[in-house]
């Protein structure tokens, strides 16, 4: 048997690599502009991504704070009989609203949290 030298033509696995790579190989410059525009592309997208999250979020935080400023006009214009036949009083309102609304401002203590979560405006009201 005749023994044959490992070249890099016949190496196992040639197949598999990149052209270019590789010590002492040379990439040329139609290759670096063709991966340079793929990779600022995924870039690209990456980017809008998390943009269009950012901008999903914002939106949706402004129909939310929206929602809630008119369910407050709402119970504001009621009576006093009406919102105590609902259980609530005039200062409560706000309260009610953005507990129901499941929002919790991010600089409001825990202590001020537990009230609201174990304030039941419906014990007190019967």
């Amino acid at each position: 048997m005749q023994s044959q030298k490992q070249t890099v033509q016949n190496a196992p696995g040639r197949d598999d690599a990149p052209v270019g790579t590789g010590f002492g190989s040379f990439v040329s410059p139609a290759d670096l502009w063709a991966i340079e525009r793929k990779a600022r592309r995924e870039r690209a997208v990456a980017v809008a991504g998390w943009i269009s999250g950012g901008v999903a979020k914002l939106i949706n935080a402004i129909r939310a704070a929206h929602r809630r400023r008119v369910a407050i006009d709402e119970l504001s214009a009621l009576d006093n009989r009406m919102l105590a036949d609902i259980g609530i009083s005039r200062s409560e309102i706000r309260a009610v609203v953005t507990g129901a609304s499941g929002f919790v401002p991010r600089a409001v203590s825990s202590a001020r949290i537990e009230r609201y979560l174990n304030d039941d405006a419906l014990t007190r009201a019967a």
